[in-house]
């Protein structure tokens, strides 16, 4: 069987930016430039629509951090599930530094095989197995917890 014959480099080309065979360089320079202008507006736009979504007002998160650990008694520990609490959270104490006595734990976390090696930045927390699990599971059997063996 014959090798397929190989175009010349200049239909390649124009193929490639599906021009006609003979379109000349001018072309290919206004295709250019069209498309250049093109982007020029989109991204105009695009800086005017992220400036009128600029949220330097919305304290949502901010106070509902805040909301969740001012009643908190002293030295507390303080357990979550999701996201928006663990993230919310976790800024307010540590870059903020509001109420560094608390100790926060993200639940979903600590199922990963990975957390026995973030045990130890909690040194206030008695851990009773190496991960979070369900009982009776091959994790628990393997050294895991549940959460009554975590909170007795």
């Amino acid at each position: 069987a014959a090798a397929p014959r190989e175009q010349p480099q200049e239909q390649r080309h124009h193929r490639r930016f599906l021009l006609p065979r003979r379109a000349g360089k001018n072309v290919l320079l206004r295709g250019a430039a069209l498309a250049v202008a093109f982007a020029a507006v989109q991204g105009g736009g695009r800086v005017k629509e992220v400036a009128s979504k600029q949220r330097t007002d919305a304290w949502y998160f901010h106070d509902y951090a805040r909301a969740l650990l001012s009643p908190l008694p002293r030295d507390a520990l303080l357990l979550v599930n999701y996201d928006q609490q663990w993230t919310s959270l976790r800024y307010a104490q540590v870059c903020e530094g509001v109420r560094p006595d608390v100790t926060t734990l993200q639940l979903s976390m600590m199922t990963y095989g990975w957390w026995r090696t973030k045990r130890h930045l909690y040194p206030n927390v008695v851990w009773p197995g190496t991960r979070y699990t369900k009982a009776n599971t091959a994790d628990w059997q393997n050294g895991g917890f549940t959460f009554k063996e975590l909170v007795d």
